[in-house]
């Protein structure tokens, strides 16, 4: 996919779908920059809740809003902005490259853990609502998204031993099969098929709470809201994922030596890294209907209230 720099390289029939993956391009760079935005008033607005309500939650919520930024940030310039100008920075030099490819892997399962992360601290409080009074603090929360964050880098580096720049074309190195054969199917299990498992089993436990508690009518109001606030970005989790993974097969079934193989490798890239962007982007607003004090704290900070 990283040979085509623009249209005139493909013959005139594939020039049209080409065009189509840029306006997808244009339209990921403008959801990547709201979605920046969106992440940074979730960052701050869930720093305000940390304080004041101090649970492991929210500051998770508040690691999750950084990650969705970085990775919107990511796909939004890198393919929404400047590969439409013809500009793509793996292919800038050596350098470049491993790190553009390190930071598209770590971004990408940062965010997606987090996720995992929020679903198995419900699955704690609700099961274990005593010890999660003793254990479920904002110290041990920034612990485990410490060391979660500092795994997953680690887990990302060998990615900059896999991609180099060759003749000014930045390509995976087909030679290295142990990262091809074994480390990119564990990276991808540990990326997409564990975290939807864990998230699926997870929010049935918290749906057969939810139920019990309804029909007990002995729920807390703020843990029912939170719960379910969890299930929908579950399900969004679930669809985002579900449909990157389809279309990863469908990618590496895609041999690029030919330009019609090219154009169908630009185009259902484009359409990956939309998934990506709406699952990074859209927790803003589950946050703002389904949760009172977000929504209030949200609007102290836009009108600058202390």
């Amino acid at each position: 996919m990283d040979e085509l720099r623009n249209a005139s390289e493909l013959p005139l029939e594939l020039q049209p779908r080409f065009v189509q993956s840029n306006y997808l391009n244009i339209v990921n760079g403008v959801i990547g920059l709201i979605g920046i935005i969106i992440n940074f008033f979730t960052f701050m607005t869930c720093y305000k809740l940390e304080k004041k309500y101090k649970t492991s939650f929210t500051t998770i919520m508040q690691i999750l809003a950084l990650w969705d930024g970085l990775s919107c940030g990511d796909i939004g310039i890198r393919t929404g902005i400047l590969r439409p100008l013809g500009i793509n920075i793996q292919h800038i030099n050596n350098g470049v490259c491993k790190i553009t490819w390190v930071a598209i892997s770590c971004t990408f399962i940062e965010s997606l853990w987090y996720v995992v992360l929020l679903t198995c601290e419900r699955v704690f409080s609700i099961k274990f609502p005593i010890t999660y009074k003793t254990y479920g603090t904002t110290k041990n929360a920034l612990n485990v998204c410490l060391l979660l964050s500092i795994f997953f880098i680690l887990l990302s580096l060998p990615h900059a031993y896999y991609f180099k720049v060759d003749k000014g074309i930045c390509t995976a190195d087909i030679r290295l099969t142990f990262y091809y054969q074994y480390y990119y199917a564990f990276h991808y299990v540990l990326s997409l098929l564990i975290p939807g498992v864990i998230v699926v089993c997870g929010n049935l436990i918290i749906v057969d709470a939810l139920c019990k508690w309804s029909s007990k009518r002995k729920s807390n109001g703020s843990e029912f809201s939170t719960s379910v606030l969890l299930i929908v970005i579950s399900i969004t989790f679930l669809v985002g994922i579900l449909g990157s993974s389809i279309l990863t097969v469908l990618n590496s079934n895609i041999k690029a030596s030919t330009p019609k193989n090219i154009a169908q490798l630009y185009f259902q890239y484009a359409i990956t890294n939309l998934f990506s962007l709406i699952n990074n982007a859209v927790n803003f607003v589950f946050y703002i209907i389904a949760t009172k004090s977000f929504r209030e704290t949200f609007i102290s900070i836009i009108l600058c209230r202390s």
